[in-house]
């Protein structure tokens, strides 16, 4: 696949954001603007690509940690082959963020033909009229392109985008043929909508503590599949867990923690079944006593991790 074909597969089609964008998450400017500077900047880079409820999550964050591990996950939930070592989408979209301030002048990203270029790449066609169209002198009448005008042509059919620049100031705007021309243009930003990110609940789980024939203590963890971040692969869908137990006595003194890894392999069958659970069980040997128990479970694919804590008496 090539890194045209990997943007368009994967990104949304610009054109519907040029023409909905600042509508969408308006109201939470000021949450934005009391944010460290990275993490603004942050979501000045990904505009084109962070849907709304991503971008709601990511401000109601707390911490700098919170907000970290959200950016990890962000981009990791783009990459198109988790098993190399690079993210080919993330680079790709820097790259032509790059591009676009070098073709359009500084901040050229930010302009329609920038917007463009960064989500589809450029143009199958590029027809560029600098001062406009010749007018017609027999008839006296103006061309339709009256003022310095490019049209970019995408896909098979050779859809054109128009970009006219009516102040002849070097500021192209999109300019949309008809109401047929911006529906066909959301519709095809909805179809080529990126895998957002999938704001999930807490990796909460839920925990029993139960005793086997032999008198032995048996810790069970169970949690929904819904809850969990996957990551596919050749058909597959991969999470990997460790669960971590410490046990303190009543006096504070520790036992050495016990740690498990878990795999878990889905098909995309499996994940259909809302109301499945993985279940995960570790048994315990403790002498009789009362105790404090710690049960961490962690996602290794996203770094997600919920603790709980209970009193035990054995």
């Amino acid at each position: 696949m090539n890194k045209k074909q990997l943007m368009v597969n994967a990104a949304v089609l610009v054109l519907g954001s040029i023409l909905f964008f600042n509508a969408c998450g308006g109201g939470m400017s000021n949450q934005v603007n009391q944010l460290p500077p990275e993490d603004q900047e942050f979501l000045s880079t990904v505009r084109y690509l962070i849907s709304k409820q991503e971008k709601k999550a990511f401000v109601n964050l707390t911490t700098t940690q919170e907000r970290s591990e959200f950016i990890e996950k962000f981009w990791k939930q783009r990459d198109p082959d988790p098993n190399t070592g690079i993210n080919e989408f993330k680079e790709e979209y820097l790259d032509r963020i790059d591009t676009a301030n070098q073709l359009f002048g500084r901040n050229g990203w930010l302009s329609d033909r920038g917007r463009v270029l960064i989500i589809l790449g450029p143009p199958e066609t590029k027809r560029v009229y600098p001062t406009g169209l010749v007018t017609n002198t027999m008839s006296g009448e103006p061309s339709i392109y009256e003022y310095p005008t490019e049209v970019w042509y995408y896909g098979y059919y050779n859809f054109p985008i128009v970009f006219v620049d009516s102040h002849r100031s070097n500021s192209y705007q999109l300019t949309p043929l008809s109401s047929q021309h911006i529906a066909t243009i959301n519709q095809a930003g909805m179809m080529f909508r990126p895998a957002a990110m999938e704001i999930k609940k807490p990796m909460d789980f839920k925990l029993n503590i139960t005793k086997n024939g032999n008198g032995q203590h048996i810790i069970h963890v169970e949690l929904p599949y819904k809850n969990i971040v996957f990551v596919e692969s050749k058909g597959t869908y991969n999470a990997d867990f460790q669960l971590t137990i410490k046990i303190f006595t009543q006096d504070g003194r520790e036992y050495p923690p016990v740690s498990k890894d878990y795999t878990l392999s889905l098909t995309k069958e499996d994940l259909a079944k809302d109301t499945d659970n993985i279940s995960l069980s570790v048994p315990l040997e403790l002498k009789p006593g009362e105790y404090n128990i710690e049960i961490s479970l962690e996602n290794k694919n996203d770094k997600s991790k919920y603790t709980k804590k209970i009193s035990f008496k054995n």
